[in-house]
């Protein structure tokens, strides 16, 4: 994400607010890495493989959609005693 003034410069910069309600300045210049590993260790480069990845285990995605689901809706985990 880039920011342009009203000049037509490019500011590599973003102002945000924090959870404390201060105002701050973050660096936006550069690319984004999104590549990185799953949980159980398969490497993916980039959105597109991360999303192969998501979808060639069905019954995992599903089942983890239904806990964080479950999580939200109650605003507390499971537990089985």
């Amino acid at each position: 994400m880039k920011n342009i003034d009203g000049v037509g410069q490019l500011e590599p910069h973003v102002d945000v607010f924090t959870t404390q309600g201060t105002r701050k300045q973050i660096r936006v210049d550069g690319d984004v890495d999104a590549s990185g590993v799953t949980t159980d260790g398969q490497p993916f480069s980039g959105v597109e493989e991360f999303r192969q990845r998501l979808l060639s285990a069905p019954q995992m995605l599903a089942e983890n959609l239904a806990r964080q689901l479950t999580i939200y809706a109650t605003g507390t985990g499971y537990h089985f005693h």
